[in-house]
């Protein structure tokens, strides 16, 4: 029978136990061993598991680091980061009054010079879904910040039922995302260009978006500020770019709509300055024709600017056409009298006399760019001699 050790004893037929043979000790000494064995075998396993595992930390650790160095190295834009952050397209400078260019300006272009005309990555955008969605996009674009929904709801449906407003500016909504359209060219993702944040509606700031109107007064602006620095060509060629963004007057769609009255008279007011100082510089440098055109654009929006007429007849006589500059001042002389009913200054009656006679003509003329090109005329009134 096993005693307490686990060894097999045997015993004789009296059943008194007798001494352990030798077959029985080498059974034992091998299941030892093979114990011994497996102990040493399951402790070297153990090792060898622990260690690895401690090489796996390490490498994973020492990875992680150098991936944060190699984002941290990483100049802006790389195409090894690991995350892509959308980027923009360049805008055109306020400074310098570029048009955008297909495929690298802003995605989505307005127009509010004249008629209203949005593109979409150079392409028109003619199905609006809904009439309501245009005039949407419209006044938000007008205001240029947050319109609170209530405000939207009056303009869109004054005499709907709450309920039915709310929803159809819901729907209206919708339909300008879908117009204005979720992704750019090569399938590139856009933001809403029209967001909803504390109960009013607004233009996305961050949206890609270019208004002609905002780029004019950017440009008016910043001539304005070179004007006063004394740099004036580089005033004038802003002066320039302003110009040729102005095709009309603004939203004429919405001539008679007060929410568009304040900031129509605004651009036309800016319009007519820079067209002054344009005049008065091709005055300066001996352009007539350069002057003749910016005053036909002064009178087409303003009939009574006696300025503009003043400077055409001295145009005219300087060309030798001295009919046609006394022509002006007839036109001058009748539109005053109809639209004021007033008399020419004492300055236009004296221009048309001196033109009549064949004089020189050496009168002031009132000058609307910097007092810096004036002072090039220290001898006096600038001179234009008429041709016979």
């Amino acid at each position: 029978m096993p005693n307490r050790a686990g060894r097999s004893l045997e015993t004789d037929p009296a059943g008194q136990v007798a001494a352990p043979g030798p077959n029985s000790a080498v059974t034992l000494g091998l299941l030892i061993a093979a114990l011994e064995m497996q102990r040493r075998t399951s402790v070297a396993l153990y090792h060898l598991l622990r260690g690895l595992s401690r090489v796996s930390e390490r490498e994973i650790r020492r990875d992680v680091r150098v991936r944060a160095r190699l984002r941290h190295r990483m100049p802006p834009g790389s195409a090894h980061r690991e995350v892509q952050r959308p980027v923009s397209s360049p805008v055109p400078s306020p400074e310098d009054g570029r048009r955008p260019i297909l495929g690298h300006g802003p995605s989505l272009q307005v127009r509010c010079f004249g008629r209203f005309e949005v593109q979409r990555d150079g392409v028109p955008i003619a199905q609006w879904r809904r009439g309501k969605a245009k005039l949407l996009l419209k006044f938000l674009v007008v205001r240029r910040q947050p319109v609170p929904r209530d405000v939207l709801i009056d303009l869109l449906w004054p005499e709907a039922d709450p309920r039915s407003a709310i929803n159809g500016l819901r729907v209206t909504l919708h339909a300008l995302r879908q117009a204005l359209g979720s992704h750019g060219l090569g399938g590139r993702p856009v933001p809403d260009y029209v967001i909803y944040d504390g109960g009013s509606y607004s233009v996305n700031p961050a949206a890609n978006l270019w208004v002609d109107a905002d780029e004019f007064s950017n440009l008016f602006s910043t001539g304005m500020r070179l004007e006063r620095r004394g740099q004036i060509a580089a005033a004038i060629r802003h002066f320039e770019q302003a110009e040729r963004l102005y095709r009309d007057d603004y939203l004429l769609e919405d001539l008679y709509e007060d929410w568009t009255l304040v900031r129509r008279e605004e651009l036309k007011d800016q319009y007519l300055m820079l067209l002054n100082k344009l005049a008065d510089a091709c005055l300066d440098q001996g352009d007539a024709e350069g002057c003749i055109l910016r005053c036909h654009r002064i009178l087409q929006k303003d009939p009574c600017r006696e300025d503009a007429y003043q400077r055409l007849m001295r145009c005219y006589a300087a060309l030798g056409q001295r009919s046609h500059a006394r022509h002006w001042f007839d036109i001058c002389v009748q539109t005053l009298r109809r639209e004021l009913d007033v008399a020419p200054a004492e300055q236009t009656l004296q221009l048309n006399e001196a033109i009549c006679l064949g004089r020189s003509l050496d009168l002031p003329v009132q000058r609307s760019i910097s007092p810096a090109i004036a002072r090039r005329h220290a001898g006096g009134p600038i001179r234009i001699e008429t041709r016979s």
